[in-house]
């Protein structure tokens, strides 16, 4: 049996030549998006391996701190215990002096002196 052949109008090449046109320019346009994708992973990693490198630092810098002696960390407890007691003493001083102001002008009475616990 002989094989048929299909007749082919211009047209229709045309409309075939047309749609491989698009083919063509879609693959293109896909082709430069994988690129970019592949791009900006590309960047995302080398940003990732950067943060991973700061951790590791950081992790170090806090093996460092863990070494300061306790003596050190008692030391400075104790000398701020002493700033805060006199914080509470200087504001002591201070409303009393407010008072004693008041009391001189004859806005108030004397009371007794504030305390702070």
């Amino acid at each position: 049996m002989p094989v048929k052949k299909k007749k082919v109008s211009k047209d229709s090449n045309l409309l075939d030549i047309k749609k491989l046109d698009i083919l063509v320019d879609n693959t293109i346009v896909l082709q430069k998006s994988v690129v970019n994708l592949t791009e900006s992973n590309n960047n995302l990693n080398q940003k990732i391996t950067s943060l991973i490198n700061l951790f590791e630092i950081a992790s170090k810098s806090i093996d460092k701190i863990k070494d300061v002696e306790s003596k050190e960390v008692d030391d400075l407890a104790k000398k701020l215990k002493e700033v805060v007691n006199q914080n509470k003493d200087l504001a002591e001083g201070v409303l009393a002096l407010e008072k004693y102001i008041k009391a001189v002008r004859g806005d108030i009475k004397l009371e007794k002196k504030p305390t702070f616990k």
